[in-house]
């Protein structure tokens, strides 16, 4: 039986926080008349929200769009709750409507894309996602998410948005922004670049099997040199072992399995030539 291909992997070499408590800090709560102080719940609940409390916070943005139905950072306010209990649907449906409601609004925009990527929707997450660049150029977790939408399309554009994040230290020292930028140069076909950026990474993280194993595919699949392939697959089953992953562990040794058996067929072909 044919063993899988071991393809790049594109997930990023390291789980970070999530960007969440950075992106909520963005929200600005707007004063305004009403027969509740609105500014001060959404106060209130800006603060739960900091606090991890979702459910009472969105409790407290239903009585601020309770008194303003169109309340723009009301309704952001209560798609990141929504999201952050699970019900990723409703938060799309209620991002998506301040989105519509608010189409100059860099939160709005920038919290429907966000919602959008969360749900694989890639291609659809970088339309609110460019707005909101056109409207505030820059910032990291806009940066981040941009170049998350393109990886995972394959766009040359993600290319800028990954050389952006270089700019900040912390992720200028770990492997995740090479390690990107590597494996999305392979998917534009450009072998020796991606190979340029995965040896980068591996000199930031030498044990991480994300990047052992990218490398490895580099050179198994795209310059066929199957003596370095080796190499990196037998170091990525090594590190991957130490961490139990069993999924890793178990497609790098099939893959190891095929180069074996693919070496002694051209063995045996040689002996039978000669």
């Amino acid at each position: 039986m044919q063993a899988r291909p071991v393809t790049p992997d594109g997930n990023r070499a390291s789980k970070g926080p999530s960007p969440l408590p950075a992106l909520t800090g963005l929200l600005l709560w707007a004063a305004g008349c009403a027969p509740i102080d609105v500014s001060q719940v959404l106060r209130q609940a800006e603060d739960a929200a900091r606090g991890g409390a979702w459910e009472m916070a969105m409790g407290l943005t239903d009585q601020a769009l309770a008194v303003r139905e169109n309340d723009i950072e009301a309704l952001v306010l209560k798609g990141i709750c929504l999201q952050k209990c699970g019900r990723i649907d409703d938060a799309a449906t209620i991002l998506e409507r301040a989105a519509l409601l608010a189409p100059d609004t860099y939160t709005a925009q920038l919290f429907y894309g966000w919602v959008l990527a969360e749900q694989g929707l890639y291609e659809k997450a970088l339309d609110p996602l460019e707005k909101a660049w056109e409207l505030k150029p820059g910032g990291r977790d806009l940066m981040a998410l941009l170049a998350r939408c393109c990886l995972e399309q394959n766009l040359e554009r993600g290319l800028h948005y990954l050389q952006g994040l270089r700019r900040y230290p912390s992720l200028a020292r770990g492997p995740e922004i090479y390690n990107d930028l590597g494996v999305l140069r392979l998917k534009l076909g450009d072998a020796q670049a991606g190979l340029k950026w995965l040896l980068k990474a591996l000199g930031r993280a030498p044990d991480n099997p994300v990047v052992l194993q990218n490398l490895a595919v580099v050179y198994d699949h795209y310059l066929v040199n199957p003596e370095q392939a080796l190499r990196f697959y037998r170091d990525c089953l090594r590190t991957s072992q130490k961490r139990g992953d069993r999924l890793r562990v178990r497609r790098i040794t099939d893959r190891l399995r095929a180069l074996a058996a693919e070496r002694r067929a051209e063995q045996r072909n040689a002996e039978q030539g000669g």
